[in-house]
């Protein structure tokens, strides 16, 4: 790969944002809300080749090689949330040595896909790659995960689960027709097909739990948490009493997060 920048824009160029499928569900879609402009984010190339994830982490600081975070939402939700810009302004603040990557993804799960994968696939032997997934993000996560893992059959990138949905698939088909994206006002239709896709993505059984940190609160009132326990069984779990599908108190555990991507205390 050429030594030099490459810059990934988050909206524009067919990299839209994702109307994402869990975070703020609305089956009738008549909620919006104003926000400024969006910021375009940045992916640098790096100059050297590491084998594995784990010889990156270990080889990171001799090879100056910043790690890539990306942070995948939820439905109806956009690069702009709150969560995603609370692990920005963690980075940012912290003066962390990541980078990070918050895409505006397609509707379609097959067009996800395809960003996600012509996006990292070239990153992942680069450099080490983290993902962080709220919501249906947590699902998209799982099966990127996966699906980094069986093609460089070495590779498997550590992911950090907020309320993921364990099955959306089951969840959406009770939420078909309009939807409104509550950050950017877009209207869309949920379809079956939407539902078929996801369905197809679908990862049935964690093959390393062990690069899994799982975070959830009991009182998420969109996804029942037990779904997320038993799916993930064996991986790092934090799960607490109360909460919503916003998952309350968000900044109090980014230093958790963030010990847990980097292997220290952060």
């Amino acid at each position: 790969m050429p030594d030099k920048s490459c810059t990934i824009p988050v909206q524009g160029d067919g990299i839209e944002s994702m109307s994402g499928f869990c975070d703020n569900l609305s089956p009738t879609g008549n909620t919006t809300r104003e926000l400024s402009r969006e910021k375009r984010l940045y992916i640098k190339s790096p100059k050297k080749i590491p084998a594995t994830i784990s010889e990156a982490n270990n080889r990171a600081q001799g090879m100056n090689k910043k790690p890539l975070l990306i942070y995948l939402h939820g439905l109806n939700s956009a690069p702009q949330s709150t969560k995603a810009q609370l692990v920005k302004d963690y980075i940012d603040s912290n003066r962390l040595d990541i980078e990070y990557w918050i895409p505006r993804l397609p509707h379609w799960p097959e067009e996800i896909r395809s960003l996600i994968l012509d996006t990292l696939l070239p990153q992942i032997h680069l450099r080490p790659v983290y993902i962080i997934g709220s919501s249906l993000g947590g699902f998209l996560g799982t099966w990127l995960q996966d699906h980094i893992y069986r093609v460089t059959e070495t590779i498997c990138p550590k992911l950090v689960l907020i309320n993921p949905a364990a099955r959306p698939f089951e969840l959406f088909e009770n939420y078909l027709g309009t939807q409104e994206n509550l950050y950017t006002g877009e209207r869309w239709e949920l379809t079956i097909n939407h539902v078929k896709q996801l369905r197809a993505m679908e990862v049935k059984n964690v093959l390393n739990p062990k690069a899994i940190f799982l975070l959830a609160q009991k009182g998420d009132e969109t996804i029942d948490y037990r779904q997320a326990v038993e799916k993930y069984q064996g991986c790092q779990r934090m799960i607490q009493e109360g909460g919503s599908h916003t998952f309350d108190n968000f900044s109090g555990v980014l230093p958790d997060i963030f010990s847990f991507l980097a292997d220290r205390v952060i």
